[in-house]
């Protein structure tokens, strides 16, 4: 149990004190910004199983909206 806590609690807080404090927002904001631009291009590059994400959550038109939502998440997330 004290290895958990060490390494889920106290490791952070011993990193936290050696960088600056804006570093952690922008390291979480580059790693979801790229996670996001990923999932983005993915759903840019392979339309139809976007397509049909969308036809099984139930979105009326789902053609339209779907080259709009992944160009958003591909271009937009990383900003």
């Amino acid at each position: 149990m004290n290895f958990i806590v060490g390494l889920l609690i106290l490791l952070p807080a011993q990193i936290r004190l050696h960088i600056s404090p804006g570093a952690g927002p922008l390291i979480m904001r580059l790693i979801v910004g790229y996670t996001f631009m990923l999932t983005g291009w993915g759903k840019l590059t392979k339309s139809g199983a976007g397509h049909e994400n969308f036809i099984g959550w139930g979105i009326p038109f789902p053609k339209n909206p779907h080259p709009f939502v992944s160009g958003v998440e591909c271009l937009a997330a990383p900003c």
